[in-house]
Parts: structure tokens; C-alpha cells; sequence
């Protein structure tokens, strides 16, 4: 499983192209809403906590959590986290949802997300 890695305390600000299963075939995410979780995976355990470490979505943006959407035609866009000091430690699946304009959802293979001590 892919993954990610960030320290405490840095901005999280991560790119992604989503494409078709093929691996190459851009997605046209034009007017959809992206819902992007990270949920601890509970050691010893094969559940995932209920509390999300974080949930950010494109149509209600925070001053520190937001989604920039680069290129939606071609299945781009990013995710900003600009404040992880309060994430606590541990392993976490991460889950993305896109919701069409006419109410579709479609969901993204889950990938892995590392959270380290700052030093």
C-alpha cells in the first residue's frame, strides 16, 4: 500500500491526479465534491477509530484545511493541512470520496498516512 509520511508540526500539502482504473485515463472532476478522512488504525485491532484525525472538504474550506482544486478537467487538485501540531502520533488509512454533480459517489483505494514525532 502506498503511503505518505509527515512529521508533527509540518503542513501537509499533497498533489494528486486522480485517473480511471487503467492507470493513465485522467478523471473529469469538474463540479463534483471531494471528501477526503484519515481514520487511526487501532493497534492489535482490524477496526479504525470513529473520530477522523482530519476531514477536509472541497465545498467548506477552513482556514487551515482546505482543497485547492489545480486542474479538475484533468483530475487534479490538492490538499492543504497547514497546522498538524495537534495530530497525534500513529498509523492512519486515508479515504477519498468524490461526489458527482448528480449525486454519484465514488471512492479512491484507501492509502497509508504516517504521523511522526517532529524530531
Amino acid at each position: 500500500m502506498a503511503g505518505l509520511k509527515i512529521k508533527v508540526g509540518d503542513s501537509l500539502i499533497w498533489k494528486i491526479k486522480y485517473k480511471q482504473s487503467d492507470g493513465s485515463t485522467p478523471v473529469d472532476l469538474t463540479g463534483f465534491i471531494i471528501d477526503i478522512d484519515a481514520y487511526k488504525i487501532n493497534k492489535g485491532q482490524t477496526t479504525l477509530a470513529k473520530t477522523p484525525l482530519f476531514n477536509v472538504v472541497s465545498d467548506s474550506p477552513s482556514i487551515n484545511s482546505y482543497i485547492v482544486l489545480d486542474n479538475v478537467a484533468t483530475g487534479e487538485f490538492s490538499i492543504i493541512i497547514k497546522n498538524t501540531t495537534g495530530f497525534e502520533l500513529g498509523n492512519y488509512l486515508v479515504d477519498i470520496e468524490y461526489t458527482s454533480p448528480t449525486g454519484f459517489k465514488y471512492s479512491s483505494n484507501k492509502f497509508l498516512l504516517k504521523i511522526k514525532p517532529p524530531c
